[in-house]
């Protein structure tokens, strides 16, 4: 058609997802930083989704196809209904309850939702250090207040958060209620970089505190299914451990869920599971209340995939396509000395590696790249405090099995040589640079 070239963008720019346009489906290099699952798992899906379709066009034909209507704000019962006795088997908890789930368009979502909601410009968010590092990004864009932290191999140090919510607070109310001081945002089952997994005890401790400072945690619990051990439901999450028997009970947790992880990012779902007074809250936010539900038809799809069983089929499949044990052997096996596979490797994406205290990850990275094809996320883009500078993030979910751990072998060879050249030239690095 004439003139049609001045409407098209150029070839160059057309992307069809975030991670081409990063270029992480180019064949310069394995990127280990990519958090998602790649083409293999990926192409699991347009089976079940074209059957859940064909299930759920039917249902809206014999009904009033109210699915193409406004949602309601907080997802339809049938949606919620479905997901929380799923989430019932998987946490081997039957105290999920549907009246506590809330749709949402995914974690992000979730997040900015309840940030949007609940804490206005400047509010305190305490996090841990290191944590998710696009989590930060959306504490910058709502121009919060950022507190880090300090965790060690079992996750946030409880005696260094209660240090920081009595540098921020000279009283500790009785009762709180709602406990909107400050936000807590945490990662406590497969912690995302270092994979670590919040202890009961820590836990328990972690309720204490914040019930006696009137603080909200919101957890972004969505890894919490993909754990790879021989049991048959995932850790106990936060959430469950803020008990609504307790007599001092208040709701102070919140557990923020995605399907992203383990069925499509494109499909833009997730759910919050969140005491009354928040769910409360969230339905009379103004958004929601002139949109409707967020993602309604993905919410009805999702139902479909649960009413026919394919939803957790396909989560125990894709646990086995998941190698996370086998990438760890490889990393305990043949990184070089005085590196160290940090992560408890039982669980969720990421694998977290301390190199010695003189290489810099950021350093590392584009020698590894040009001379050994294989990328990383860098420690200190974790920290907000900008910490952990010899440490190195790598994901196992983009890559099938023999291609994740081809990278992971050059990756130990890399350091390797690295090491030896900065003996040589400590600033060897740097003719690398924007190569």
């Amino acid at each position: 058609m004439a003139g049609s070239a001045h409407h098209s963008e150029p070839s160059a720019v057309r992307y069809f997802s975030q991670f081409e346009k990063e270029g992480y489906y180019k064949k310069d290099a394995v990127y280990l930083n990519a958090g998602a699952p790649g083409t293999e798992l990926l192409r699991m899906l347009p089976p079940i989704i074209e059957a859940a379709t064909t299930h759920l066009m039917q249902n809206e034909l014999e009904g009033d196809a109210q699915l193409f209507q406004y949602g309601v704000e907080n997802g339809n019962w049938q949606f919620r209904s479905f997901l929380a006795t799923f989430l019932s088997e998987e946490y081997g908890d039957d105290t999920v309850c549907s009246e506590q789930i809330f749709l949402t368009g995914g974690a992000s979502s979730g997040l900015w939702l309840v940030l949007s909601a609940l804490f206005s410009p400047g509010s305190v968010v305490f996090v841990e250090d290191p944590s998710y590092f696009c989590a930060l990004k959306i504490f910058s864009d709502h121009q919060m207040t950022v507190v880090p932290v300090k965790t060690d191999d079992g996750g946030i140090i409880i005696e260094d958060l209660k240090e920081k919510f009595a540098q921020h607070f000279s009283d500790t109310p009785e009762a709180c209620s709602p406990p909107l001081r400050a936000l807590l945002y945490m990662i406590p089952t497969y912690q995302n970089p270092t994979g670590s997994v919040l202890s009961d005890e820590r836990c328990s401790k972690l309720i204490t505190l914040v019930r006696k400072y009137g603080i909200t945690v919101l957890c972004d619990d969505v890894y919490n299914l993909l754990h790879y051990d021989d049991s048959l439901v995932a850790p106990k999450r936060l959430f469950a451990f803020d008990n609504q028997s307790d007599s001092n009970y208040i709701g102070n947790v919140i557990s923020n869920g995605s399907f992203s992880k383990f069925l499509g990012p494109g499909l833009r779902i997730g759910w919050i599971e969140a005491p009354k007074w928040i769910v409360d809250k969230l339905e009379n936010f103004g958004v929601l209340g002139s949109g409707g539900g967020i993602n309604t038809y993905t919410a009805g799809l999702i139902t479909s995939l649960l009413a026919l069983g394919k939803l957790k089929s396909h989560l125990e499949k894709l646990k086995t396509v998941f190698k996370m044990e086998a990438t760890a052997q490889l990393l305990r096996d043949e990184l070089p000395p005085g590196c160290t596979l940090k992560s408890p490797s039982k669980g969720g994406y990421f694998l977290w590696v301390e190199l010695p205290e003189h290489i810099n990850g950021s350093h590392l990275l584009p020698f590894a790249k040009k001379e050994y094809q294989v990328s990383f996320m860098p420690g200190h883009r974790a920290s907000p405090t900008g910490s952990f500078t010899n440490y190195i993030r790598l994901c196992i979910s983009f890559y099938p099995l023999d291609v994740l751990l081809s990278a992971v072998r050059r990756l130990c060879v890399a350091i390797s040589e690295f090491e030896s050249k900065s003996k040589e030239n400590p600033l060897f690095w740097q003719e690398y640079v924007d190569v």
